[in-house]
């Protein structure tokens, strides 16, 4: 969990800390532009393919959701 909240503050410049459930996408942390950007980072270094799709802030919005999210690929 550590690995991707730090993967998520540096990818996207946070200057403070957030935790396993800091809404990132419906507090405007990261806009609807920008998830596309943390797709591709997480694909890069989890090897995986996530579809827009499947992405919204009610699985996609927490570190921890994402976390959950990508262990069920």
């Amino acid at each position: 969990m550590e690995h991707l909240i730090d993967l998520i503050r540096k990818s996207f410049d946070l200057d403070f800390d957030i935790d396993r459930d800091t809404p990132l996408i419906s507090s405007g942390l990261i806009d609807s532009l920008r998830v596309s950007l943390l797709l591709t980072v997480l694909e890069r270094e989890y090897g995986k393919t996530i579809s827009t799709r499947d992405v919204g802030t009610d699985n996609f919005d927490t570190p921890g959701q994402i976390e959950k999210f990508l262990n069920k690929l």
